[in-house]
């Protein structure tokens, strides 16, 4: 499971160093982002549906999004049950987040959120508030004008608290409702 979320962060870290640094490219008149309609004139609200399994355990959530061109900002929570046979503890998170569009199309759209969180534990032996960076990796795929679907890699960390769990990384699918 290390391997996994060292595989993780090393490729948000990729994701972030490409999307940076082709802007800074861009700038200097050098490259274009793969971008193929205007997102500067992109203005959107949506709520989303986030459902997933992490462990044998089930994720619950939503998420509201207010999105101006390639950047945005949203406020999002999620319930993931404990399942006590993996030791998977109960969480209830609470996060705000900045959307980065790196790719964004008619059809299809790219993201990667980092954010801030306060997550509520609960396991067999411990319960406790802890706060911590949050990072998300999404897509999402038009299905029509109003709505969308998608994946989404979300990963919380305790920044704070060392009586709970470091990492959770949960996949999680998305039903997202334009306003």
């Amino acid at each position: 499971m290390n391997s996994i979320k060292h595989l993780f962060l090393n490729s948000v870290v990729f994701l972030f160093s490409f999307f940076y640094f082709s802007q800074a490219f861009a700038q200097m008149g050098g490259y274009s982002m793969p971008v193929t309609r205007n997102v500067s004139a992109i203005a959107e609200r949506q709520i989303k549906g986030l459902v997933g399994l992490d462990r044998g355990a089930i994720n619950l959530g939503a998420e509201y999004l207010s999105r101006s061109g390639s950047t945005g900002f949203s406020g999002y929570f999620l319930m993931a049950t404990e399942k006590t046979a993996v030791s998977k503890p109960q969480l209830l998170i609470f996060g705000v987040g900045m959307p980065l569009y790196f790719y964004d199309n008619r059809k299809q759209n790219a993201y990667i959120t980092p954010g801030l969180g306060i997550i509520l534990v609960k396991n067999s032996d411990v319960s406790d508030t802890v706060f911590g960076p949050q990072i998300k990796i999404g897509t999402q795929f038009e299905l029509s004008p109003q709505l969308h679907i998608g994946l989404e890699e979300m990963l919380t960390t305790n920044a704070l608290s060392e009586k709970s769990q470091g990492l959770e990384l949960m996949t999680l699918v998305t039903l997202a409702f334009n306003l």
